[in-house]
């Protein structure tokens, strides 16, 4: 291998590196962009449960709003195995954002086994929020929606 080939494959080899690194550090400058909320523009977030708003705390809601940002569009096979009952008493979860109008979320069912032995319930709830999709929406990961939205009016 000559000296200029050698120069050339190393320079290639840099330049790629930097590519990479600056293609990685681009998010920390740019944010990356969420799905349906970010934590600085929800002002708070209540829900409906027996005709009363109960208002969740900060750490309630951040959960909430990384469930909502992962959540995924409910496919046709598993509208066929949703359940319509609810498995928590909430009507709907109120967001209220700084700039812009409040989002109604409402849980329409579930898919999956719902037991009453919390180790045996692999749950993942269905809501409908018109604002976001047309289509019904579905937390990513059982259970989770479902241990917010109790501890949220359960004393």
């Amino acid at each position: 291998m000559t000296g200029r080939n050698l120069y050339i494959g190393t320079l290639c080899v840099i330049a790629g590196f930097a590519i990479i690194f600056l293609l990685n550090v681009a998010g920390f400058f740019v944010g990356l962009p969420s799905k349906y909320l970010t934590v600085s523009e929800v002002k708070s977030i209540a829900v409906e449960h027996a005709g009363k708003l109960y208002t969740l705390n900060p750490a309630q809601q951040i959960a909430l709003i990384e469930i909502f940002n992962h959540s995924i569009s409910l496919t046709a096979s598993e509208k066929e195995k949703m359940h319509n009952e609810l498995p928590v008493d909430v009507t709907k979860i109120v967001i209220t954002r700084y700039s812009d109008t409040d989002v109604i979320v409402k849980p329409v069912g579930y898919v999956g086994t719902n037991s009453k032995n919390l180790n045996e319930r692999m749950v993942t709830m269905v809501y409908s929020a018109p604002d976001w999709s047309k289509s019904l929406l579905e937390e990513s990961f059982p259970n989770e929606m479902i241990q917010v939205l109790t501890a949220a009016y359960e004393k």
